[in-house]
């Protein structure tokens, strides 16, 4: 029979934190000059309880900072975030990207254990999510700073070697007509209707992942979807935190209305896993796996380029798309080598001279 683990409680006392195990009638605590070393405590307290001894009880002993060592990449990067970025200016970014990549890792994942190839798992399951190498770049920049930190401490042995990307104009890669009547005619021929809604309203809208996989009935109106910036942790919101409103075709509104009669709540009850399975057997099943860039995210591109090369306002496709910096809807330009050929054109008639 399992035993039953100890409950935990950590709580401010003046510039003291307070940590409280507790178990059938019995309480035990200490105080700790950070919350980190609290619940450092209070986790490897469970654990001796949970195999019948007691918690550690010798007087400061993991209040001392050279004692200190996190017990796995959990601690470490929550480390971090308290005596490193809190009250920075990257603060908020450090935490999301941190916590993100620790998530996929694993945060009872041993330091010892995050190896290069550990990272480099990480790294290709962050494409699989759709992020270009910039983003990623980003998103392993924080572990880069934790496991160097550990080093510096003596709490790992050797630093794992971390791959950096160039920077550039990042990944590109958007879907021929040809690849999606490909796509769609799969979706039917193999009866997966929901992922052929989702591949519909996402090349007609070009919303990310997140977004879509959050709309709900209530953000349809009047033949538009309005995708709301994020307000709360458990709601993604857009990426870059502001709102905006698509207006739909008429494949996506059709998609939208039939969708909100069998799905009160989100018109797309599936995580970023489903979509990806779904997703893997119909890539296999057209021959694109050995494409790395065939991924969910490549109809937001597909989305801004066929709009750049239909020669809609860059300024529009920017508010279309939700883009924050005019520079990330202007890697789209070099797909319409005809409009370059058009505007040196205008300078040939007498009103360009």
């Amino acid at each position: 029979m399992q035993k039953r683990l100890a409950s935990l409680k950590v709580v401010n006392r003046g510039e003291a934190f307070q940590a409280t195990l507790q178990l059938s009638g019995k309480r035990y605590r200490r105080q700790f000059p950070t919350e980190i070393e609290a619940l450092h405590w209070g986790r490897q307290g469970q654990l001796s309880l949970a195999a019948g001894d007691e918690p550690d009880k010798s007087a400061g002993a993991a209040s001392r900072s050279g004692q200190f060592r996190p017990a796995d990449l959990d601690e470490l990067v929550e480390y971090l975030v308290e005596h490193r970025w809190r009250g920075t200016k990257g603060e908020k970014a450090a935490l999301i990207n941190a916590r993100h990549i620790v998530r996929i890792i694993g945060p009872a994942t041993p330091l010892e254990n995050v190896t290069s190839h550990v990272v480099n798992l990480a790294i290709s399951r962050l494409r699989d999510e759709g992020y270009p190498e910039v983003t990623i770049n980003k998103k392993v920049s924080p572990l880069r700073v934790a496991i160097k930190y550990a080093h510096e401490q003596g709490w790992i042995d050797r630093i794992p070697t971390m791959p950096f990307f160039k920077g550039g104009e990042g990944r590109l890669r958007y879907f021929t007509a040809a690849e999606e009547q490909a796509m769609l005619k799969w979706c039917v021929q193999k009866g997966h209707n929901e992922l052929w809604d989702y591949i519909a309203f996402s090349l007609d809208t070009g919303m990310r992942q997140g977004e879509v996989l959050t709309i709900k009935n209530r953000n349809l109106s009047d033949g538009r979807i309005t995708v709301w910036g994020a307000q709360t942790s458990t709601d993604n919101g857009t990426k870059a935190g502001n709102t905006r409103t698509i207006p739909l075709t008429e494949r996506a509104l059709e998609v939208c209305q039939r969708r909100a009669l069998d799905n009160p709540g989100f018109l797309f009850p599936h995580n970023k896993d489903e979509i990806g399975r779904m997703w893997n057997k119909m890539r296999t099943a057209l021959g694109f796996m050995d494409d790395p860039e065939f991924v969910p995210h490549a109809m937001r591109h597909t989305f801004c380029s066929r709009l750049v090369m239909a020669k809609v306002n860059l300024a529009v496709v920017q508010r279309l798309a939700g883009h924050l910096r005019i520079e990330t809807t202007c890697r789209y330009v070099h797909l319409d080598d005809e409009a370059l050929v058009s505007a040196i054109a205008t300078l040939q008639t007498p009103a360009g001279r």
